[in-house]
């Protein structure tokens, strides 16, 4: 079935209480996995006799919703923070119709995109462009989601290049084109 997860484990243990408790500790990384990095919700189970591997003592699954199932649609994938191999991108607007950038973006999946562009910037705005929704916020006012990031401590006194006012946090700047 494409519903579930099917993992096969070959064991030796001792006695079957072992084995047993292998299968279910393997089971539950499957389920943070699925869950926590691939925020699709899981129901654990054991299959029925009809459905198990023939010759197995049982069978397991994680019932799954599957992560492009449950995180895509027709414009493309929006993959879970903690999977993404780019988490945000910074789409600099400097012509009118910028919409095959977008598309691009959303296809590979980025989960967050901040569109900025010359009135943008004279507004001290940017775009930021959420899964779904978009909504305008003040440039400056950005905050993590989902995934903390840990960062060294900032010198006293240290200015934000672009303001000029003091710095609270690191910026972490890359060029897109």
């Amino acid at each position: 079935s494409r519903e579930f997860l099917w993992q096969e484990g070959h064991t030796a243990f001792a006695t079957q209480e072992q084995a047993d408790a292998e299968v279910l500790d393997i089971l539950e990384l499957y389920r943070r996995i699925y869950e926590e990095f691939l925020a699709v919700p899981v129901v654990k189970g054991k299959k029925s006799e009809m459905e198990k591997f023939a010759g197995g003592y049982y069978t397991t699954s994680v019932e799954i919703g599957v992560m492009v199932m449950t995180h895509g649609d027709g414009k493309g994938l929006v993959l879970p923070p903690k999977v993404a191999a780019v988490q945000v991108i910074v789409v600099p607007v400097s012509f009118k119709d910028a919409g095959w950038k977008y598309s691009h973006w959303e296809m590979k999946g980025v989960p967050l995109r901040l569109e900025i562009g010359p009135k943008d910037l004279a507004n001290s705005q940017e775009v930021e462009k959420d899964v779904k929704a978009r909504t305008k916020g003040e440039i400056g006012a950005v905050k993590t989601l989902c995934s903390p990031f840990d960062q060294p401590a900032l010198e006293e006194g240290t200015l934000y290049f672009a303001s000029g006012k003091p710095s609270k946090k690191w910026s972490y700047w890359g060029w897109s084109y």
